[in-house]
């Protein structure tokens, strides 16, 4: 069950799951890594918990490390498919 005072998100990564990209000229792993971090700083706006699931969790771990490490305060990896 989930805190009733905590926002959950689940965006699809750009390219996967049901996001329509029918206007995307860019799905690079980059631009995947782009569009995430976006989301982090407009939308969540402040340290979360970031769960990566599968090939979610490469991105996850780069965003938790590298891009934004600021707005990861902990980090979850399901499966995750990384090298």
């Amino acid at each position: 069950m989930l805190s009733s005072n905590r926002d959950v998100y689940v965006p699809d990564i750009l390219g996967w799951g049901f996001t329509d990209c029918s206007n995307v000229k860019d799905l690079s792993p980059k631009a995947k890594l782009e569009h995430m971090e976006c989301f982090l700083k407009q939308v969540v706006a402040k340290p979360c918990i970031l769960v990566g699931a599968s090939l979610g969790g490469a991105v996850a771990i780069n965003l938790a490390t590298e891009i934004c490490p600021e707005l990861v305060k902990k980090l979850i990896l399901i499966d995750a498919q990384v090298k």
